[in-house]
């Protein structure tokens, strides 16, 4: 079957279960960012991303669930999702964890608001 005849409903299912985190897993304070990066590692939306690169259409339904797991660390994250958060507020609907390590600016309360 070419990817083209998918149906939506089952490329959503295929990235939920290559992008998104367990919170669990995503928020334990032992596994730093190389956890995620290393070969076989559990889903999360730091490691997920390429498939997003197979078409649009597939960036089109994965790009929410980038969203789902935050993790900021620097002002410059903090600041650039807050942008796109408010260049685009219905992203900041589907965060469902935010880990904080840093980037603390005035800007974080406007994107927790956003979320």
């Amino acid at each position: 079957m070419a990817e083209e005849n998918l149906p939506e409903e089952l490329i959503q299912d295929i990235l939920r279960l290559s992008i998104l985190a367990s919170p669990d897993t995503f928020l334990d304070p032992a596994n730093g960012r190389a956890f995620f990066h290393r070969d076989h590692a559990p889903p999360s939306p730091l490691g997920g991303s390429q498939l997003l690169l197979v078409s649009r259409r597939w960036r089109r339904i994965g790009t929410p669930l980038l969203y789902t797991s935050l993790w900021l660390s620097k002002a410059f994250h903090t600041l650039a999702v807050a942008d796109l958060f408010q260049a685009n507020p219905a992203l900041a609907e589907y965060v469902l964890d935010l880990r904080l390590e840093g980037g603390f600016v005035p800007q974080i309360l406007d994107l927790v608001r956003l979320m």
